[in-house]
């Protein structure tokens, strides 16, 4: 068994699950920011966890990219070499007898027996010799495959003693369906704000450029580009990785790119595998200084060097928009800091709830029946011009952005009160500080680049 030493909070994660189930409680959701190691804590729990009965030994692993799964096997081996580690999924096949911990896909455990079409694959583990199922990304974990799965075993039976654990990267959903009828509130969480104060994620600096929603495209990649080669080029970042849209937009982008000297790379989902492993290893290594994707690094790749980040894509996803954050967040000896620019307003949608932390969660747990009004629901327009412009924000870090987003908020109180019945009469934009080489950059775009006053 690997002897590598957990962090504190992965032995308290383990510990707390433990003592949970020493109280009866068989449900557990565990939050925790991607790049804190959510694999390593299931790896080193498998082991631990108690079995109902002396035939339940068995472990089920559940996930939904082929990707997750094999970062599953790869670590619950290299803790737990003893064991024998299989995965459920197309044509790998995990022995239902001798396998001690079944990694499976959601979509295989739902697929209809090859020989006998009224049963599903996951007929063919017997539920009984299984201590626990493990859940991988447990915001999925209301949809009907997943509900399926956890009714055959039996782990929603009011007295069922064998242990559903969910882990997450945040306990919320797109759809605000709750996950509390399958896992309960919340039984440990740690957010990517804590994990960067204890230093074991690098710290994000945030660049906000909030652009006219009407845009022309061609416009709008020239501003991402002036922006990246003012924020990030031109301050030595050497590595980054740029989420967009759809495909067309991905290679349309990356030609904008490389029509003004860049030597950009893109993959999509129509990147053959042996071109997509040449760019990527490309850009692990250096070779690519920025990397354009669609909907493909979201989950199940590690690349720590990645020292900034661009999301020219909108998502309501909370889980999506961690997933993005999470690409830069990891610890490598050559960044000092992750920026992230945000050019679609992300943060204004989804930061709040990212950094909800323990206490936070207590409180809502608590007070289920109060209905809170999501911060920034309410924006007064202060102005409006007819010309397409720019909003820049720059925050050195998450601490930041929440003391700036606070002023923000007093600023455009104080001047809603202040514009009723004279609007124009008060001007509330004005130019932000570039320097000179910066403006030129941004000169010539048919774009006025603004910046709202907020109190120092």
């Amino acid at each position: 068994m690997d002897t590598e030493k957990l962090r504190d909070y992965q032995d308290r994660c383990i510990n707390d699950t433990l003592a949970n189930i020493k109280k009866g409680r068989y449900q557990q959701l565990i939050s925790l920011p991607t790049g804190s190691g959510k694999t390593v804590v299931m790896s080193n729990l498998i082991p631990l966890i108690p079995s109902p009965n002396p035939k339940a030994t068995k472990v089920l692993v559940l996930a939904h990219r082929i990707e997750l799964l094999n970062q599953a096997k790869a670590q619950i081996s290299k803790y737990n070499p003893k064991l024998t580690i299989n995965i459920e999924q197309a044509k790998n096949v995990a022995d239902p007898l001798t396998t001690d911990v079944v990694i499976a896909s959601v979509q295989s455990m739902n697929s209809k027996d090859t020989k006998d079409k009224s049963k599903y694959r996951m007929n063919k583990f017997d539920p009984k010799l299984f201590k626990a199922v493990i859940v991988d990304e447990a915001h999925h974990g209301v949809a009907k495959t997943y509900m399926r799965i956890f009714e055959y075993f039996g782990v929603l039976e009011q007295n069922s003693k064998t242990l559903l654990w969910g882990c997450t990267a945040t306990p919320k959903r797109t759809d605000k369906e709750s996950l509390d009828p399958v896992f309960g509130p919340v039984s440990f969480h740690l957010s990517l704000m804590e994990m960067v104060s204890i230093g074991y994620l690098s710290n994000l600096r945030i660049t906000t450029v909030d652009t006219d929603e009407h845009l022309d495209e061609d416009i709008y990649h020239e501003v991402i580009i002036a922006s990246w080669q003012q924020f990030a080029a031109r301050k030595q970042r050497t590595s980054t990785l740029v989420f967009a849209r759809n495909i067309q937009k991905t290679e349309d982008l990356c030609n904008d790119f490389i029509s003004k000297g860049v030597n950009a790379k893109f993959i999509t989902s129509k990147t053959d595998a042996k071109t997509r492993t040449k760019i990527l290893d490309d850009f692990k290594d250096g070779k690519v200084p920025v990397l354009i994707n669609c909907a493909i690094l979201t989950e199940g790749t590690d690349i720590p060097r990645v020292d900034c980040i661009l999301l020219t894509r909108g998502t309501k996803s909370e889980p999506l928009f961690q997933q993005m954050l999470g690409r830069g967040s990891r610890l490598h000896e050559e960044k000092q800091d992750c920026l992230v620019i945000d050019f679609k307003t992300n943060f204004e949608r989804l930061f709040d709830g990212m950094m909800t932390s323990q206490d936070d969660l207590d409180e809502q747990v608590n007070s289920k029946k109060k209905v809170a009004k999501k911060a920034g629901k309410e924006q007064i327009s202060v102005d409006k011009y007819e010309d397409n412009f720019v909003v820049i924000h720059h925050y050195k870090n998450l601490e930041h952005m929440i003391d700036q987003r606070q002023k923000l908020k007093e600023a455009k109180e104080q001047l809603a009160n202040a514009l009723v019945g004279s609007k124009k009469k008060n001007k509330v934009i004005a130019e932000p500080s570039l320097d000179g080489q910066a403006q030129k950059q941004l000169d010539g775009l048919n774009v006025s680049v603004r910046s709202f006053l907020v109190p120092s």
